[in-house]
């Protein structure tokens, strides 16, 4: 079975430090007022003349919201992926998404009917934000307690469901870059079945992605393209847990369509995009999409608590000091055009 759930479009927007601001900007001052070489009327003019520089840096750095509620104001909610109350899905009480810190999510498209093949309702599949700052990670939470399960009887073969929905996440109009992706499959769990013949079962767990772009239309031969990819095995009573990750980096049916490179057998794991040379500042558009798949024979059960999906980012904004540069610069030229103009 599988399902196909939603689009997330998330837009980021950065926040400039405040203390460190009005610091940097306070010790800007002490020059300019103290000049001796100033009289007070001229002094007056380069305080404001300074301010008003340092605000225009400081609001390029700002983007003003689109308007978005806070995920979790006034206080924590779980959303779902259907129609009805907290639904995030078309018609739902919550259509029109949210923003966590300084991303935005919405479009949420959810179809449990992917490929003729039945999975989890939407009303059943939760969704859940968090995180406090831009830096330190926003994750995104689907699922919740064992909504993707599955068992088949004795000699039963091959039963199966699935999730897959998609993320998009625009930066383009802030200052931070996404430079790392990191999925985790929460209490996966298969067996049960022992060591009948041909017992073979999996749970599959995917994170796609397409680097610069707004919504996901690569494949795996795309040169944008990469994955995670989580893989629980139950073949004949002998399990194995392997992780594995790839990225196109640039290139035409590059890594992800040669093999995907294992990296352990951890139930967390990321890929670092800032250590290809194609994403080596990190990219401010990103489009992900995430799949559950899972089969089970032989009277074998499987189950996914919920998968997470984390985006790092990087905070590119010009640096306070910066800011204050910039606007003494611009203050001590036209400083120096009005004494020219004077003169």
């Amino acid at each position: 079975m599988l399902v196909r759930a939603m689009d997330v479009t998330r837009s980021e927007f950065p926040e400039v430090p405040e203390r460190s601001a009005h610091r940097f900007i306070a010790l800007s001052l002490i020059p300019l007022w103290f000049c001796p070489r100033l009289h007070l009327a001229s002094r007056l003019a380069a305080v404001k003349t300074l301010l008003l520089f340092i605000a225009i840096a400081a609001m390029s750095q700002r983007v003003a919201l689109a308007g978005l509620s806070g995920c979790n104001v006034p206080s924590p909610t779980t959303y779902n992926l259907g129609t009805g109350t907290n639904g995030l899905a078309s018609g739902g009480t919550a259509q029109a998404g949210c923003e966590q810190v300084n991303e935005q999510f919405s479009n949420f498209v959810y179809d449990p009917n992917l490929n003729g093949l039945g999975g989890p309702t939407a009303a059943n599949v939760s969704a859940n934000f968090a995180g406090t700052s831009e830096t330190g990670g926003i994750t995104a939470t689907f699922g919740s307690g064992t909504v993707w399960t599955d068992s088949t009887a004795s000699n039963e073969c091959c039963a199966g469901s699935g999730l897959n929905f998609g993320a998009a996440v625009d930066t383009t109009l802030g200052d931070y870059a996404v430079t790392s992706l990191s999925l985790t499959a929460n209490s996966p769990s298969l067996g049960g079945g022992g060591a009948s013949p041909g017992n073979i079962s999996q749970l599959n767990v995917y994170l796609e992605f397409c680097v610069g772009s707004a919504t996901f239309n690569c494949t795996n031969n795309s040169p944008n393209y990469g994955e995670l990819f989580f893989q629980l095995v139950d073949n004949q009573g002998s399990g194995h847990t392997a992780d594995f990750v790839c990225y196109n980096n640039g290139v035409t049916g590059g890594a992800c369509v040669h093999g995907l490179s294992s990296i352990g057998s951890s139930t967390t794991f990321s890929i670092n995009l800032a250590s290809y040379s194609t994403t080596a500042q990190g990219t401010q558009t990103i489009a992900i999409d995430n799949l559950v798949s899972y089969s089970t024979s032989n009277g074998d059960t499987v189950s996914l608590a919920s998968l997470v999906d984390t985006i790092d980012e990087t905070n590119e904004s010009p640096e306070p000091s910066t800011l204050f540069l910039v606007g003494a610069g611009l203050a001590t030229a036209w400083i120096g055009r009005r004494k020219l103009i004077s003169s």
